[in-house]
C-alpha cells in the first residue's frame, strides 16, 4: 500500500508542476485569482465533497434513495457467504487509542492539538465513542 501512495503523490506532483514538498499548491478560483491559504482550499475541497450528492442526478422519479441503490450496488460485489461488519467500540478501547496520540506531532485543520486531546481524553473518550458508533452503525 505505501508503494502506492508515493507513487500517487509523485503522479500529483508531477501533474501540478510542484516538484519538491515546499512548493506552495495554488488553486484559481472563478474569477482566476490565486487562492493560496491552504485551509481554505481544504474548506472547499470539504464542501464539494460534503455536497456532491446535490449535484448528481439520482434519478428522482424511483422511490430508491441512494444508500438503497450503494447498499444493492455493494451486495451486487460481494458473494452471500462473505460478510463484513465494523464492530462497534468501546469508550475504553477510545480512551486507550486518545492515550498513544504524540503530543510532539503538529495540529491537523482543526487546530485541535493532540495535547489538548490527551488531557482532556478522560471526559471527551465517552461522547467521541458514541459519535463513532453512530457512524459505524447502518
Amino acid at each position: 500500500m505505501k508503494g502506492k501512495s508515493n507513487k500517487l503523490w509523485k503522479h500529483l506532483h508531477n501533474v501540478s508542476g510542484c516538484e519538491n514538498h515546499g512548493t506552495a499548491m495554488t488553486l484559481n478560483d472563478c474569477d482566476d485569482e490565486h487562492i493560496i491559504n491552504t485551509k481554505y482550499i481544504a474548506d472547499i475541497f470539504n464542501n464539494h465533497f460534503v455536497n456532491i450528492t446535490e449535484n448528481m442526478d439520482l434519478n428522482p422519479d424511483t422511490d430508491i434513495t441512494f444508500t438503497e441503490k450503494l447498499d444493492n450496488y455493494i451486495s451486487g460485489l460481494i458473494p452471500e457467504n462473505i460478510f463484513f461488519t465494523i464492530p462497534l467500540m468501546s469508550s475504553q478501547y477510545v480512551l486507550q487509542q486518545l492515550a498513544t496520540l504524540d503530543i510532539s506531532k503538529a495540529t491537523g485543520l482543526d487546530n485541535i492539538s493532540a495535547k489538548f486531546l490527551k488531557m482532556s481524553s478522560h471526559l471527551i473518550s465517552i461522547p467521541l465513542c458514541h459519535i463513532f458508533n453512530l457512524s459505524i452503525r447502518k
